[in-house]
C-alpha cells in the first residue's frame, strides 16, 4: 500500500477488490474497508475513506486528515492564526473600544450580542459591525489557542489525537524526540517557514516504541 504526500492510502478499486483476505504483517493492522494492511499509528479515516499515515485527526477547515507528513504545516498554520489574532486584537483594541464607547462592563456585553446594544440604541450600525468583527477575532483567537493547547499536550506525551481518546502511550520517549517525530530534525527553525527542510524520522511505517529507545549518553 502506498501513500501520497497527505499520508492518504492510494488504493483504486481493482486493488480493493483483488484483496479479499488478510495478509497478515507482523506489527499491522488490517482495514476490512481499504482491504488492506496499515502500519502501526496509521487509522482508517470515514471522511476521507482512506487509511491515513499516522493519522492524527480529520481537520473540517482544511478539509483534510492531518497525518505523518502534513502535521508540521498544520501545527505551524494554527500558531502563526493564533499570532495574528493576537496582533490583530491588540491592534485594534483602542478603536474598538473608543467605538462602542460603553463603560467595561457593558462594552463586553454588547461584544457579546451587538444586535441587542443596537436594538436599545446603546451603539450605532457601525458599532455593531466593529463589534461582530473584533468578536470573530476572540473567537479565532480562542480556537487557535485550544488546538495549540490540545496539540502541545499530545507532543509533550508522544501521542497523536486517536492515541490520546484511547491513551496510548507506546510511543513517548522525550520531549526533544516527540517534537522531531512531528516538526522534522530542523524543528528549531522548521517553523519560521514552510519551505525550510526538516526531514522527519523513518518512513512513517516503524516507530520507536518507549521501552525500545535508548536515549544517546555523553562520553
Amino acid at each position: 500500500m502506498t501513500y501520497n504526500q497527505h499520508g492518504q492510502a492510494n488504493n483504486n478499486h481493482s486493488e480493493k477488490c483483488n484483496r479479499q483476505k488478510p495478509v497478515l504483517v507482523h506489527g499491522w493492522g488490517y482495514c476490512s474497508i481499504c482491504q488492506a494492511n496499515y502500519p502501526p499509528r496509521s487509522y482508517h479515516c470515514h471522511i476521507c475513506d482512506e487509511c491515513i499515515l499516522k493519522r492524527d485527526h480529520h481537520c473540517k477547515f482544511t478539509g483534510c486528515c492531518i497525518g505523518y507528513h502534513n502535521h508540521r504545516y498544520f501545527l505551524v498554520g494554527v500558531l502563526y492564526i493564533f499570532i495574528g489574532a493576537l496582533y490583530g486584537l491588540c491592534y485594534q483594541w483602542d478603536y474598538v473600544y473608543s467605538t462602542i464607547n460603553l463603560p467595561l462592563v457593558y462594552f463586553f456585553l454588547t461584544l457579546l450580542a451587538p444586535h441587542f446594544s443596537l436594538l436599545f440604541g446603546a451603539i450605532n450600525m457601525w458599532g455593531v459591525v466593529v463589534a461582530t468583527l473584533h468578536t470573530l477575532g476572540l473567537v479565532t483567537f480562542g480556537m487557535a489557542g485550544y488546538i495549540l493547547m490540545i496539540q502541545a499536550r499530545a507532543i509533550y506525551r508522544g501521542q497523536t489525537q486517536y492515541e490520546m481518546k484511547h491513551d496510548i502511550r507506546d510511543y513517548n520517549l522525550n520531549l526533544s524526540q516527540n517534537i522531531i517525530d512531528v516538526m522534522g530534525r530542523n524543528w528549531k527553525i522548521a517553523w519560521l517557514l514552510p519551505v525550510i527542510d526538516s526531514p522527519l524520522k523513518g518512513d512513517g511505517c516503524k516507530f520507536l516504541k518507549a521501552n525500545e529507545y535508548e536515549p544517546p549518553k555523553d562520553i
